[in-house]
């Protein structure tokens, strides 16, 4: 059980399970978000963090499991998104609070009610004055229109989200596997569930290769390391771009019926140092 300190006004017992425990956050999380993906400074990351926090003690009260009920605002799913390249240690970190359920991701799930929804519900669960509307802000709520203190982002308008929201439908989710197979070693992967128009492969690949690649099969590492492999990702047999700046639909990544999922292969460049011609012909197809 961890000891109750405070963050603003709020006790960190507020955000804790009935046995007492937290919601695990890799450390690799606050890099991701403050310096790599998102650039926020330190100040933003302990808020944004902080209401990830009570976003999932909120989806654990209401049993959100399926995520039918509650929406995250901008900053939350933001770094739900980032926690959610380390499939693994999110599961686990799910499991672990949630008493063996796993919070499931739905990009499309947002309303103009839900929203209202979940942030009556946040603000009874912790109480107005711990709601910060710079994190907890949705498209009808009474701040929109005005600007963020912490990043100067301008908060949507109604008509705005209808607009955005709009936008939203066609940008449906789509599962994917990486698959990384080493020398007399079967293969290792790890699953994805992004977004197929807004979330390009990079941040996968990122997050691959310091989970999977760089720690070993089946071993999970938060490292940040500058030992990570040199990789090259394939789907299809084709080469994905190098910088991974495509999204699934710019490669024809689809949806999938079944719950099945698309394969996508990583191999070490023939340029690597320690290639071997044997390790290209076990790498495990498409």
């Amino acid at each position: 059980m961890s000891s109750s300190t405070t963050t603003g006004t709020t006790s960190t017992n507020s955000v804790w399970n009935d046995v007492g425990a937290d919601f695990e956050i890799p450390e690799a999380l606050e890099s991701m978000c403050r310096l790599e993906e998102l650039g926020w400074n330190a100040s933003f990351w302990e808020k944004a963090l902080w209401g990830y926090r009570q976003f999932m003690k909120l989806k654990l009260q209401e049993q959100d499991w399926s995520g039918t009920k509650l929406v995250p605002p901008w900053a939350v799913d933001q770094v739900w998104r980032q926690h959610l390249l380390f499939p693994v240690l999110y599961a686990q970190a799910c499991k672990n609070y949630s008493f063996g359920r796993v919070m499931d991701y739905d990009s499309s799930s947002s309303s103009r009610e839900r929203e209202s929804n979940t942030l009556r519900k946040c603000t009874a669960l912790f109480g107005p004055d711990n709601v910060d509307l710079d994190i907890w802000s949705f498209p009808n709520c009474s701040t929109t229109g005005t600007t963020c203190s912490t990043t100067g982002r301008k908060r949507k308008r109604c008509d705005q989200a209808e607009t955005d929201n709009n936008d939203e439908d066609d940008n449906e989710t789509v599962s994917f596997e990486i698959q990384y197979c080493r020398l007399e070693q079967v293969p290792s992967m790890t699953f994805y569930k992004v977004p197929q128009d807004s979330t390009p492969f990079l941040h996968a690949f990122a997050a691959f290769r310091r989970t999977v690649a760089f720690a070993g099969p089946h071993i999970i590492s938060s490292s940040t390391g500058s030992a990570l492999q040199p990789l090259e990702f394939y789907y299809q047999d084709k080469l994905i771009i190098h910088d991974g700046n495509q999204t699934p639909r710019q490669i024809g990544m689809h949806p999938m019926m079944d719950q099945e999922v698309h394969t996508i292969v990583a191999k070490k460049p023939l340029s690597a140092e320690d290639n071997d011609t044997s390790s290209q012909q076990q790498q495990v197809d498409i």
